[in-house]
């Protein structure tokens, strides 16, 4: 319901869920003041990054939205934006580290042929919990 309102334009992907409808967003403010008079306002929000999660806080704080009382906000990254502010985002780690090394040696096994494209590895994450969820 939120992607017929002007403001928005296609630069980054926000997505949540509602109760029996999921609903997908694109903005590059994230939200657009009054997004959350709505009839129905989402009780989450899960980013596709930090930044992002932080952008929902700002506009659900202006629009008098409690969070996490009566929204919660997730983000993705664990940018050290997330424990800034009086809410600190809930977040995933990615462990960047790990991704780079499992990355070099998977182009290095492609280039000498010992491994065939598509390639997958999937790598533990980490819940980092701050402030800004609560529990249901």
């Amino acid at each position: 319901f939120f992607s017929n309102h002007p403001s928005m334009r296609s630069r980054a992907a926000l997505f949540f869920r509602m109760p029996t409808i999921f609903c997908s967003i694109s903005s590059s403010s994230f939200f657009a003041p009054g997004s959350f008079a709505a009839p129905a306002v989402p009780t989450a929000v899960f980013a596709a990054s930090d930044l992002m999660a932080f952008g929902a806080i700002m506009v659900a704080l202006k629009e008098d939205v409690k969070v996490p009382e009566e929204m919660s906000i997730m983000g993705f990254d664990n940018s050290p934006l997330a424990a800034l502010g009086h809410v600190t985002i809930t977040t995933v780690s990615q462990p960047l580290a790990e991704i780079g090394m499992v990355a070099a040696r998977a182009l290095g096994d492609i280039i000498e042929g010992k491994t065939q494209q598509p390639f997958q590895k999937i790598l533990k994450t980490t819940l980092i919990m701050g402030s800004s969820c609560r529990k249901i």
